[in-house]
């Protein structure tokens, strides 16, 4: 799908099987194509090959605000990927491996219990190998938007661990009121940008708990940032996301929605300073270092998620090497 959030996960699996001596071939719509052939060196990479398929949209349709017809005209229309997709789900039990963009430690319980149903393997996190203290080797990256870099310089400004920072995305500044944002920016107590370099905000030393929708991406990048989480979940698997962080991580605290789905501003109040100042938020952080520990240990040499990529590999060779000979 031609949107930021399956693309980072896809293209950091794709870099680390490449690290291990294989070629990736990554599919996309054609939405993406002008953002990857002139924008990105993955595009000049030889050891990744992209194919694109038509949406049956106009490259100047807006998915994003029409997400329904998006999805309606992707069954109508892509015919491609409808029909991978169906054979995938039909023949998901015949499969020898399925991949988790998850770590065995974090959800132990849930890994086991799949694993009666079908052989899956956790591989992650699937994040920017920076995030968890490796050196990055190859400058590959997918953007479909432009980061708005100027948030660095000004989140290096502000001391450590400051109250929880939004950004918005997607313009979506537009929704705000004019007297907010300039209240805000006179009095320097936060900044609205159109995108941000999100894998790097969590990160940041100035940033002391981060408020998210909660989608896996963004929880796998504050678990390993090790940031408590104000979470803000809205729908598909955000939910579910939200408990997990908070009934099984214990890093975060949620969000109460009024009837109408708004959240007040007392209630984002409320949700800061549990983290910021109550002694549960220091029960969070101390969590989030614990969760920040073990998803980097995973990634080592030995770590769970490290050998389950490696005996991926190794049975993949062996079945190509069976196959040829």
């Amino acid at each position: 799908m031609a949107f930021q959030g399956p693309m980072n996960p896809m293209l950091n699996l794709a870099k680390l099987l490449i690290s291990r001596g294989l070629r990736v071939t990554i599919a996309a719509t054609e939405m993406a194509r002008h953002h990857i052939i002139n924008s990105n060196p993955i595009a000049h990479n030889s050891q990744i090959q992209i194919e694109f398929f038509s949406d049956g949209l106009s490259l100047d349709f807006d998915r994003l605000k029409y997400s329904d017809d998006f999805f309606d005209s992707l069954k109508t229309n892509g015919s491609s990927i409808k029909n991978i997709l169906q054979d995938l789900f039909q023949s998901l039990d015949k499969a020898q491996w399925v991949l988790a963009t998850s770590f065995d430690e974090i959800e132990e319980e849930i890994v086991k219990a799949m694993d009666y149903l079908i052989k899956n393997r956790s591989i992650g996190p699937l994040v920017s190998p920076f995030l968890v203290g490796q050196k990055e080797t190859d400058d590959l990256s997918i953007n479909l938007w432009n980061a708005e870099d100027s948030c660095m310089g000004w989140l290096d400004d502000k001391p450590d661990c400051s109250p929880a920072r939004k950004h918005c995305e997607e313009d979506d500044s537009a929704k705000l009121p004019n007297e907010f944002l300039e209240e805000m920016k006179k009095k320097e107590t936060g900044l609205v940008v159109t995108w941000c370099p999100q894998e790097k905000v969590p990160m940041h030393r100035s940033v002391g708990c981060f408020m998210t929708h909660c989608g896996w991406n963004s929880t796998a990048e504050t678990v390993v940032a090790g940031v408590p989480v104000i979470a803000y979940p809205k729908w598909s698997d955000q939910p579910t996301n939200a408990r997990l962080c908070g009934s099984v991580f214990e890093n975060s605290v949620k969000v109460n929605f009024e009837e109408d789905g708004n959240v007040s501003a007392e209630q984002l109040e409320r949700c800061i300073r549990k983290v910021m100042e109550d002694p549960e938020g220091n029960k969070m952080k101390k969590k989030a270092l614990k969760l920040k520990d073990a998803a980097r240990k995973v990634l080592q040499e030995g770590g769970s998620s490290h050998n389950n990529v490696n005996q991926f590999i190794g049975e993949l060779v062996l079945a190509k090497n069976q196959a040829s000979a």
